[in-house]
């Protein structure tokens, strides 16, 4: 990321709640949606997530292939089914091959769907409009940015923006 002040208090958030954890600082997090920093396990071992803080704005990048800078998640030039030639990453939830937004939930208690309050429509068109038929695993990122996966050879594409009001509550952070 591009240095300034706000990356290094999110990088002192991630390393402060890898430390309460009993874990190790650096490593991997990850940004939802809803702009939450999710911190996995201190173990590593479990599948407990905590949110370190929350972040707005643009995430900056230094091209160290080109030299220039770039937005992760900036979708302003991008259409539907246009490649995603940023990396893949995001929260993962599924649509079903009946045209379902869920999220697979895995915990010790064991496994289940959870669905949103409402389906977003636009979403599940854009996501038929790159993979037609059967269930479609999809990436979110920060303001809802949709991205999958599309065959023949599997390369990511953009699938648009969730209307986050359509979608699971924002849990209040504690």
């Amino acid at each position: 990321m591009t240095g300034s002040d706000d990356v290094l208090a999110l990088g002192a958030a991630v390393n402060e709640a890898k430390s309460a954890q009993g874990g190790s600082t650096g490593g991997a997090f990850l940004i939802d949606e809803y702009g939450r920093i999710l911190v996995p396990g201190g173990s590593g071992t479990n599948d407990d997530v905590f949110v370190a803080g929350e972040c707005s704005g643009s995430l900056r990048f230094h091209n160290a292939f080109d030299g220039n800078e770039f937005d992760l998640y900036a979708d302003t030039d991008l259409r539907i089914g246009d490649a995603w030639n940023r990396p893949y990453i995001g929260v993962r939830y599924q649509l079903s091959k009946a045209d379902e937004l869920y999220f697979w939930e895995v915990s010790p208690a064991g496994s289940q769907k959870l669905t949103p309050p409402r389906q977003d429509a636009s979403l599940v068109r854009a996501l038929r409009l790159i993979r037609p038929y059967g269930p479609v695993r999809f990436l979110l990122g920060p303001g809802g940015v949709a991205i999958t996966k599309a065959p023949p050879l599997w390369e990511p594409r953009y699938a648009g923006r969730l209307d986050l009001t359509t979608w699971f509550p924002k849990e209040a952070l504690e």
